[in-house]
């Protein structure tokens, strides 16, 4: 039987859009034991629209890759991080903003002069998260969205099964409602590096 390997270093920040996505990820990382930085305006109630996302990564917390480096404990030399990811969930809901917009987002030119550009994995949801996880097969209450997230991941006890459904079942969504897969695909990639 192999010998879990302690996780020392942060191995991703995830940059959420609301208070959906927040519950989501936490409990993924309880589950599995991840070592990984998630964030969200004013604890997910106040949502990060992709209008936004820039003053939000230009703020005090990550103004320089030393600063970044130091406080989340990230693998790599002064000057480039190693082993590490940063996913920005975003809601695509299609009136609200342009195609050039999205695009902009996904093709990371919106990051262009940002040092976290080379790390920066866009994932999205259209119209919006909830959504996006009813047509995955979950009974989301908007309403109850704690209660609602948290029933996916019941046990928050290194379930890696439950995961493993959790990605089939989103990664049978078409690319028209989510990218989502991108980043559970990565999350799987780091549970086995560190439990193998």
């Amino acid at each position: 039987m192999n010998k879990r390997i302690k996780q020392r270093y942060c191995s991703a920040l995830v940059i959420c859009h609301g208070k959906s996505e927040l519950i989501f990820v936490s409990s993924l990382k309880s589950n599995l034991k991840l070592k990984i930085e998630v964030r969200a305006k004013n604890n997910g109630n106040n949502s990060i629209q992709i209008t936004s996302i820039l003053d939000y990564i230009n703020g005090k917390e990550f103004s320089s890759i030393t600063k970044f480096k130091e406080k989340f404990e990230i693998e790599g030399t002064k000057k480039c991080l190693k082993n590490f990811k940063i996913f920005i969930l975003m809601d695509f809901d299609e009136l609200e903003y342009t195609k050039q917009i999205k695009e902009n987002f996904l093709n990371l030119s919106m990051f262009k002069n940002h040092w976290m550009q080379p790390y920066i994995v866009p994932i999205y949801s259209i119209k919006n998260f909830d959504e996006v996880m009813i047509r995955a097969g979950y009974l989301i209450n908007t309403e109850e969205k704690v209660k609602s997230y948290k029933e996916i991941f019941p046990n928050g006890n290194g379930d890696f099964e439950r995961f493993k459904q959790v990605k089939r079942n989103i990664s049978n969504l078409s690319s028209d409602y989510t990218n989502l897969n991108h980043f559970l695909d990565y999350i799987e990639q780091e549970f086995k590096r560190h439990n193998s």
